[in-house]
């Protein structure tokens, strides 16, 4: 695998990272996503190991499909990167990493693409398993998907408007 190659999977790890912003500024950046006061009660009564171990499952998922798109499916790594983003939605922490931004960016995503806050995780997870194959929502779903640049970009104009 290449430098290139390489770099493409280690970015889809995120970076251990200590909080550099405020508490309000946090705050405002999670209403800005979309984020209700009942996802983050639902954030908040986990434990930091319950929260820790389901950033580890939708990581490791995310890092699952991104080496079945290249191991298995023949995919370069910078376009499994990108088939990643463009079909499973991503999360991670506030503020995203200076090297994610990076790698974000290098493959053409904007803001709209970036990872979305694990708050949302549950809610997303929740809708997105409520849709009924063929159902009117479903193929609205599903066409939002395929037009948008990625899952990130699709689901925050489903929470814009209003759809979840």
């Amino acid at each position: 695998m290449s430098d290139d190659e390489w770099k493409a999977f280690l970015a889809a790890i995120p970076e251990e990272k200590f909080p550099s912003v405020s508490q309000e500024e946090r705050e405002e950046y999670l209403r800005k996503e979309g984020v209700r006061d009942g996802d983050v009660a639902w954030w908040n009564g986990m434990s930091h190991d319950e929260q820790e171990g389901l950033k580890r499952v939708l990581q490791t998922q995310n890092l699952e499909l991104l080496m079945h798109f290249h191991n298995d499916q023949g995919i370069p790594a910078q376009e499994a990167f990108v088939k990643m983003h463009k079909t499973n939605a991503i999360y991670d922490d506030y503020p995203l990493s200076d090297r994610h931004v990076v790698e974000l960016n290098k493959n053409s995503f904007q803001e709209e693409d970036y990872p979305l806050p694990w708050q949302l995780s549950d809610r997303i997870g929740r809708f997105m398993g409520s849709l009924v194959i063929g159902s009117e929502i479903q193929l609205h779903v599903q066409t939002l998907l395929q037009r948008s640049t990625s899952a990130n970009a699709a689901i925050r104009l489903m929470i814009r408007n209003g759809i979840l």
